[in-house]
């Protein structure tokens, strides 16, 4: 666990579906705004592995909300970025929690045994919608 003014950052896995869903909604709003992106089958797809519980990952939680998360997949010999995404209208600074949460999946994937390669297909985009 690491914190920084007042957001934690927790294992994904503590976390089910409730916590997470108006953070996907929102998510994929965001997306739907600036890409013309329906990401809404996507965000329900990691809403399910996260209620089974075996996605690896970390939720940045503040005041008992969560405001951000990032997952990452075992693909072999890499670690792949699945996503990473914080909402700054929970009065969190966005970006803050998007780079504390980069760090700390970079910082897991560096230490996890046989990992060679860190790959990410993030799209980069102003989170202040």
């Amino acid at each position: 666990m690491r914190q920084t003014s007042g957001v934690e950052i927790l294992d994904l896995r503590h976390f089910n579906s409730h916590h997470l869903r108006a953070l996907l909604e929102h998510e994929s709003r965001v997306w739907g705004q600036l890409m013309a992106w329906d990401y809404g089958s996507s965000a329900e797809m990691i809403l399910r592995y996260i209620d089974s519980r075996i996605l690896p990952g970390y939720a940045a939680v503040e005041g008992g909300r969560v405001g951000g998360y990032a997952f990452f997949v075992y693909e072999g010999n890499k670690g792949v970025v699945g996503d990473l995404y914080a909402d700054q209208s929970l009065g969190m600074d966005g970006e803050a929690v998007e780079r504390l949460l980069a760090l700390h999946v970079i910082e897991t994937l560096q230490q996890s045994p046989g990992i060679h390669r860190i790959e990410a297909q993030l799209l980069p985009h102003e989170s202040a919608c």
